[in-house]
């Protein structure tokens, strides 16, 4: 066997060991507390002779404070975590999250392993229809 060949093919093996471990990580969610932040902005609709004639309330932010443990290790963007987060609203649509803060994290980026359990609140954006499920996948 060329030798060339053989050092091409071991790389291979070797970056797919590799790149299968590093994408291996799960996201395991612990607890789950949904939460509505009400609306300060509502539209108000008048008749001609100018008098209210209704008042429509934005809907509400969507959020939820959660805790998780990510299996594996090593650590990662807060921005790539935050994507991970979806919400499935009560009718059936999937929405990604828009924010993410870390509780007691200064940092961008979050260490993972089983020994770390991550508290953080998570925003859908504002919606008409509440949350049923939240899910993490990485």
């Amino acid at each position: 066997m060329d030798y060339g060949f053989y050092m091409l093919h071991r790389t291979f093996y070797i970056l797919l060991f590799i790149s299968s471990s590093a994408f291996s990580a799960q996201c395991n969610l612990n607890s789950i507390n949904t939460v509505d932040i009400k609306a300060e902005k509502h539209s108000v609709i008048r008749n001609k002779e100018n008098e209210v004639q209704s008042i429509i309330e934005s809907p509400p932010q969507r959020c939820a404070s959660v805790q998780f443990t990510i299996s594996g290790s090593g650590s990662r963007l807060i921005s790539t975590i935050r994507e991970s987060f979806t919400a499935v609203l009560f009718d059936g649509e999937e929405i990604t999250a828009q924010s993410l803060k870390m509780k007691e994290n200064q940092s961008d980026r979050i260490s993972f392993g089983k020994r770390y359990k991550h508290e953080g609140f998570v925003c859908f954006g504002k919606q008409q229809v509440p949350i049923s499920e939240i899910q993490c996948e990485l």
